[in-house]
């Protein structure tokens, strides 16, 4: 019976990594194609425009669509799970330390 026990607990967790797996991989893919567009609207837009404060507040945009590349290329890079505490009682992954 605990064997069975066992074998049911090791199947349930290697199907929530495949699941968490699955869904890091999904979110890369859902995020960065539209980020591919934006990314490279922009800079198209760049190309013509001459205020200096438009392209200071574009290229902010930039960086921030490529902070949020960075993030979602890291989700397919979590080696183990670690928790922090977010908001009140709320946990939410470590990215950091989960990629270590």
């Amino acid at each position: 019976m605990t064997s069975t026990i066992s074998h049911s607990m090791t199947e349930f967790t290697n199907d929530k990594r495949t699941l968490l797996s699955q869904l890091a991989i999904t979110l890369n893919h859902e995020i960065n194609n539209p980020l591919t567009g934006i990314v490279g609207s922009i800079e198209l837009a760049l190309r013509d425009i001459h205020n200096e404060d438009v392209k200071r507040m574009l290229t902010t945009a930039i960086q921030s669509a490529m902070r949020i590349k960075e993030i979602t290329n890291k989700l397919n890079d979590i080696k183990r799970f670690v928790s922090k505490k977010y908001v009140g009682d709320t946990m939410m992954l470590d990215l950091e330390e989960s990629i270590k």
